[in-house]
């Protein structure tokens, strides 16, 4: 009889985690080309303004199907991608994408929607490129975050349970620990005087590697009292 040992049990899980996101990914692509050519048809044929009703029809009914068809595109797309990013990340890291994927989706859809029933957006387009550029400002630093843990987590220096060693002058010189989380903000270390939270735009701009393993305890140290006492 077989044993499977945790490192094959993961493994296992991690193919059917992947499978499971290009199934959606592939749902995301097909359901967002499906909305992307609505989109185009009815901008072409439908007209809300128009005196024919097959215009307002088409404007109507193109705008209701480019509607499903976003909304499923947007969550496959979610959840795809929080799926491998919690392969990679861990799950805090994946509803971290998802939202952001759902935000960035869900407002490019209302856009567009209200340009098919012919609702005027540019108002609304320059009102919200100036808060985004307000709010981009004030929050540059937590932005920069969030891009830096996109960046880790694409790139995987290093992965959840690993024992590194980090090199920066701004974090005290050299220090080492085992990453326990890593989200969008934050990369959590556990190092022997407890945890630490190093923000990972930080942690793109150090120096990252495996810790060396720690030598075993000699038999000095493990050697019993002296005899007779």
């Amino acid at each position: 009889m077989s044993i499977v040992g945790p490192s094959s049990t993961q493994e296992v899980t991690t193919r059917a985690a992947l499978r499971t996101a290009r199934h959606r990914l592939t749902v995301a692509a097909i359901c967002g080309a499906g909305a992307v050519a609505v989109l185009a048809t009815s901008s072409d044929l439908g007209n809300v303004h128009a005196h024919s009703l097959r215009e307002k029809l088409v404007a109507f009914i193109g705008a209701v199907v480019f509607l499903a068809l976003s909304v499923i595109a947007i969550r496959a797309c979610g959840v795809g991608l929080a799926t491998l990013v919690a392969t990679a990340g861990g799950v805090s890291s994946a509803g971290a994408v998802r939202i952001v994927v759902s935000i960035t989706g869900y407002t490019i859809v209302v856009f567009a929607c209200l340009g098919l029933l012919g609702v005027p957006v540019q108002k609304l387009l320059v009102g919200g490129a100036v808060a985004g550029v307000i709010l981009g400002i004030a929050a540059q630093q937590t932005l920069g975050n969030v891009f830096a843990g996109i960046v880790l987590i694409m790139a995987r220096p290093f992965t959840l349970g690993e024992s590194v060693r980090v090199r920066a002058g701004s974090l005290g010189g050299i220090f080492e620990g085992q990453v326990t989380a890593m989200s969008l903000v934050y990369v959590t270390i556990q190092t022997d005087d407890g945890a630490v939270n190093v923000p990972n735009a930080t942690m793109l701009a150090v120096g990252v590697g495996p810790a060396p393993p720690r030598s075993a305890p000699t038999g000095t140290d493990v050697a019993g009292p002296p005899a007779g006492t």
